[in-house]
């Protein structure tokens, strides 16, 4: 099932951890900052990095976990 940025940041809220196609890594909440954050091995994206990339605009988010 795959879902637009609204409905994934909910499921990452919950303790899910997200999947873009195309991206290698993985998205996940942080519960600190309250906020959707990207992390593949040490590269990671805040979710302002995130805005800038357009991933808001994307509706093919799938969770995992």
């Amino acid at each position: 099932m795959s879902m637009d940025y609204n409905q994934a940041t909910l499921h990452a809220t919950k303790g899910y951890t997200l999947i873009l196609p195309g991206w290698h890594g993985y998205f996940k909440w942080d519960f600190q900052k309250k906020e959707l954050y990207f992390q593949d091995k040490d590269y990671y994206l805040s979710e302002e990095q995130l805005k800038e990339k357009g991933v808001r605009e994307r509706k093919d988010w799938y969770y995992i976990i």
